[in-house]
């Protein structure tokens, strides 16, 4: 289910009214799509016809499949570029102190006195960021630019989530006209 907000926000002389929908998930906004005639300018999405080389799908519903699946073969592409390995190091250290939760017997047998079996425990400190992803851009740019951002801002992500970073990410579209002219 989506969130709708509308504000007015004032620019030098003018006043722009911007309209926001905010959604938890990519299957939110497929049905929302699915539910409701989309029209940009006069004609509608769903009865337009699409070009494989141009919009690299061949249907709107063929669109809205890869929006709630994933484009599976860029997926693929990314896991062996980005080279996804696991943190480095443990939460958790163990070595031998004069104190301890338990005790090495041939240690203490022989009275040396970091004979007990110590345990110390990094702490984690959950810094979350907020991570706004603009998907819009102008005609001239093609797929592979797309992928390529798309692979640095997630190489990005990954690195810092290594350094203990938590995200929450969010795709945004930006479109601006006037309501006169419908530009």
């Amino acid at each position: 289910m989506s969130v709708k907000k509308e504000k007015i926000v004032p620019i030098r002389e003018r006043e722009i009214s911007v309209h926001a929908e905010f959604y938890d998930a990519a299957n939110e906004v497929v049905e929302d799509c699915r539910n409701r005639d989309v029209k940009i300018r006069d004609y509608s999405l769903a009865h337009k016809e699409f070009k494989k080389d141009w919009h690299g799908v061949e249907s709107y519903a063929e669109a809205l499949e890869l929006m709630r699946d994933g484009y599976q073969s860029s997926v693929e592409n990314f896991r062996g570029e980005l080279n996804v390995t696991p943190r480095d190091g443990t939460r958790f250290a163990f070595s031998n102190n004069i104190q301890g939760f338990a005790p090495v017997v041939p240690l203490a047998l022989q009275n040396v006195p970091n004979s007990m079996l110590d345990m110390r425990m990094k702490p984690i400190k959950t810094k979350v960021l907020d991570v706004y992803y603009d998907i819009t851009a102008n005609c001239d740019k093609n797929p592979s630019q797309f992928i390529k951002a798309g692979k640095a801002v997630l190489g990005s992500i990954i690195e810092l989530e290594k350094q203990g970073y938590r995200f929450n990410l969010y795709a945004v579209q930006t479109y601006y006209g006037t309501p006169e002219t419908g530009d």
